[in-house]
C-alpha cells in the first residue's frame, strides 16, 4: 500500500486470480474502499502469473501491490501446515513463490516453535490460536472468502466417503458398479 498523498488519499492494487469468484471478491473490495474515499485497483492474473507474480514478494514490491488474494489449503488437518506456510518468517522465499508474502514477526515465529514443541493438546491449541491472532490484529492477513463446493455423484458410486480434511470425495477409494 502507498503511502497517502499531500491530499491525505490512500490508494492501491489488489491482486487476484483471474476466476469469476476472485474478481467478484476484487471488484467489491474495491468498490467498498472507494465509499470512504480509498482508491483500488484490481489487477487480475492468471495462473501461470500467479506462480511469477502473486507469490513473490520482490515482484509484488516492485509492481506496488497492497493486497494479494490467494487461496491456501493444509496437507492435513491441523494448524501447523495451515500457519507455518503463511506467517512464519524463516519461510519466505524472496524473489520466487513463496506462501508466506511479507509476515516477519518475531513473535510470531517464536510461538510456532512454542506449538510445535507442546504436547498437551489444548496448549498446543492455545499457542496455535495466539499465533493466528497476533497476525490478525497486525492486518497482514485478512480471511475474505470461505470455498464452498456441492457434491455430486452417480447413482452407481461405491465407498463413498467425504473427506474431512478437504470436504470433497476420496476418490481414491469410491468405486462404481456395473
Amino acid at each position: 500500500m502507498r503511502p497517502p498523498d499531500s491530499c491525505g488519499r490512500i490508494s492501491f492494487t489488489v491482486m487476484t486470480r483471474d476466476g469469476p469468484t476472485d474478481i467478484s471478491a476484487g471488484n467489491a473490495i474495491r468498490d467498498s474502499l472507494a465509499a470512504v474515499g480509498i482508491e483500488v485497483t484490481v489487477k487480475n492474473v492468471s495462473l501461470m502469473e500467479e506462480i511469477d507474480e502473486l507469490g513473490n514478494p520482490a515482484a509484488l514490491t516492485k509492481q506496488k501491490i497492497g493486497l494479494v488474494m490467494r487461496r491456501w489449503m493444509p496437507d492435513w488437518p491441523d494448524p501447523d501446515p495451515m500457519l507455518t506456510p503463511l506467517i512464519d518468517s524463516r519461510e519466505i522465499i524472496e524473489d520466487g513463490f513463496s506462501p508466506n508474502l511479507g509476515v516477519r514477526l518475531a513473535q510470531a515465529d517464536e510461538l510456532i516453535d512454542a506449538a510445535r514443541s507442546t504436547l498437551d493438546p489444548q496448549e498446543r491449541t492455545r499457542t496455535w490460536r495466539e499465533a493466528e491472532q497476533l497476525v490478525l490484529e497486525q492486518g497482514l492477513m485478512l480471511p475474505l472468502l470461505w470455498s464452498k463446493a456441492g457434491l455430486v455423484r452417480g447413482a452407481g458410486a461405491t465407498n463413498v466417503h467425504v473427506s474431512s480434511a478437504y470436504h470433497q470425495y476420496d476418490v481414491t477409494t469410491m468405486g462404481v458398479t456395473p
